[in-house]
């Protein structure tokens, strides 16, 4: 499994990139985002959510979670769990962000929420201009 970062861009949601890679070669893509680093308290959050060809179109309304209203975020949930191949969400506690440290954690929660699916993705773009997901001994970005 190989990690990409993938800077968020204005505009309404479109899968372009995602075809891009998937013409490449890399036929499963797992999306992540955080959720809980600005907090200093923790916890943090990662969710996951994975697609392949067979994927289509993204459900409408897709947007970035800060974007919706609290109602709509609770609308899409099954629209979104009928669409993707697979999906999860990962945490790390408070405890464990002040053991281990932020950047670690967040990796912990990713890959907790990666160890729920039942496919392994062939590459996973993150959200955000930072590869927190990769060990710093692996190779990673």
């Amino acid at each position: 499994m190989t990690t990409r970062r993938r800077t968020p861009r204005s505009g309404r949601p479109s899968l372009r990139v995602e075809r891009e890679l998937q013409r490449a070669g890399h036929r499963v893509l797992a999306g992540m985002d955080e959720v809980g680093r600005g907090a200093l308290a923790g916890p943090v959050s990662v969710g996951v959510v994975v697609i392949d060809e067979t994927c289509r179109s993204a459900p409408a309304g897709v947007r970035d979670s800060k974007l919706l209203t609290p109602a709509a975020r609770v609308a899409m949930v099954p629209r979104l769990r009928r669409w993707a191949v697979g999906h999860a969400v990962g945490h790390a506690s408070p405890a464990e962000i002040d053991e281990i440290g932020i950047i670690a954690a967040l990796r912990l929660a990713g890959q907790r929420a990666l160890g729920q699916i039942d496919v392994v993705p062939d590459l996973v773009l993150l959200d955000g201009n930072h590869d927190w997901l990769t060990d710093p001994q692996e190779v990673g970005l």
